[in-house]
């Protein structure tokens, strides 16, 4: 679906992003993460020739990045949600619905329905809020049912009910796609929400401009954390059987104070020792709790803001 053979691009503030061999086969669901800043946004747009860049070699279904534009046949397989999205600025939302339904086949008015366009159709797209454009963005993004979606940071304004209706839409494409034999439904989004990650099983981890890891979700939660969590609230010094342990990962003590003692909160990564670590501190004098559980997608967020990251 998407390969990038190389791409390079730079700005004027000493920012670079450079990326080779990038393959995104047909039917991935695939996050980008990384921190504020780190290129998520840029490898999105650059990768679907929505950004010019210094160099920007690969194709999009085929046809070459740089002639995809070009392309009507490819661009109508095609849906984005992207920041900065120009309507003119005295566009009606029915404007914009009107303009999805001239440039596609197929309008699907369950997505119409599940963002609720129909009380926003008579407002101008500007003179909505944030939460409400981003929904029209979604509908303009989905409903056509692209074979390729590209979507960045889309729960983003959102409130947790169109946040659910968003995830049920593009469970709903996959699910869709292979019980009705279509081509691959193929998923890209930029986000620093657990809940969109969730939904993905690839990951590509950008931080300063490159991609430190991609691949499956699974591994790299594995690879970077392990397996479980083990939280300890204790006070006193660090029991003997923890500073024993060489964990996979762990957070710097978190220290409150409280009832005139200081009272630390450590948290560890790691494989089935720690289950089994945790349950002999049940019962340890300086322990006031003890939980250990599976890593999760909000690991990797908690992981990714760790200033010792």
């Amino acid at each position: 679906m998407i390969k990038l053979d190389t791409l390079h691009y730079k700005t004027r503030y000493d920012f670079s992003l450079k990326v080779k061999d990038l393959h995104i086969p047909a039917g991935d669901s695939t996050a980008i993460i990384g921190r504020n800043g780190c290129g998520k946004t840029t490898l999105l747009e650059c990768m679907l020739g929505l950004r010019e860049a210094e160099e920007c070699k690969g194709e999009v279904n085929g046809v070459p990045i740089a002639k995809l534009k070009e392309n009507k046949a490819v661009l109508g397989k095609l849906g984005f949600q992207i920041q900065g999205v120009e309507f003119p600025f005295s566009s009606k939302v029915k404007d914009i619905c009107f303009l999805h339904r001239s440039l596609y086949s197929h309008s699907d008015q369950s997505i119409y329905d599940a963002f609720d366009i129909d009380k926003l159709i008579d407002r101008k797209y500007f003179h909505c809020s944030v939460g409400e454009r981003r929904r029209v963005d979604l509908f303009f993004a989905l409903a056509h049912h692209p074979q390729l979606v590209a979507l960045d940071e889309p729960g983003a304004g959102l409130d947790s009910l169109y946040r659910q209706r968003l995830q049920e839409q593009l469970s709903r494409r996959q699910i869709d796609h292979e019980s009705e034999q279509l081509p691959p439904f193929t998923c890209l989004m930029t986000t620093h929400s657990y809940q969109e990650l969730e939904q993905c099983e690839k990951l590509i981890l950008i931080d300063q401009g490159t991609i430190q890891f991609f691949g499956d979700k699974q591994q790299f939660m594995q690879d970077t954390l392990g397996e479980f969590r083990l939280d300890l609230r204790f006070s006193g010094d660090l029991p003997e059987e923890i500073a024993a342990m060489t964990p996979t990962f762990c957070y710097p003590d978190r220290a409150s104070k409280g009832k005139g003692q200081t009272l630390h909160h450590h948290v560890y990564f790691g494989d089935e020792q720690l289950k089994a670590l945790a349950s002999k501190l049940l019962y340890h004098p300086d322990i006031q709790q003890t939980s250990v559980a599976n890593v999760t997608e909000k690991d990797v967020f908690d992981w990714m803001a760790n200033p010792t990251q």
